[in-house]
């Protein structure tokens, strides 16, 4: 009676080692998916910040060409003065 006692032991004991060890491993999985979801966040925080940095770029050149033409420059003039007479002013 004590041996099949001991065996039955040893069968539970057997099975929550068992269910341990896979949640273990679930947990080991899990942060491996965690881990690799952060290195393509941070992948995507890098991309956007070169399209950002493209935009200003291409802002800059688009701003520069309208101020070139005579009507952005007779614009920019007036606004110009304005703001010297403001400071003037003030």
């Amino acid at each position: 009676m004590a041996v099949f006692a001991a065996q039955y032991a040893f069968a539970q004991l057997k099975g929550v080692y068992l269910g341990v060890k896979g949640a273990v491993l679930a947990g080991h999985a899990a942060m491996l998916l965690y881990k690799g979801g952060m290195t393509a966040l941070t992948a995507a925080y890098g991309a956007n910040s070169a399209v950002v940095k493209a935009a200003t770029a291409a802002q800059w050149l688009w701003n520069a060409a309208l101020n070139a033409n005579p009507i952005g420059l007779v614009i920019t003039a007036v606004a110009g003065l304005a703001a010297g007479a403001v400071l003037l002013y003030n």
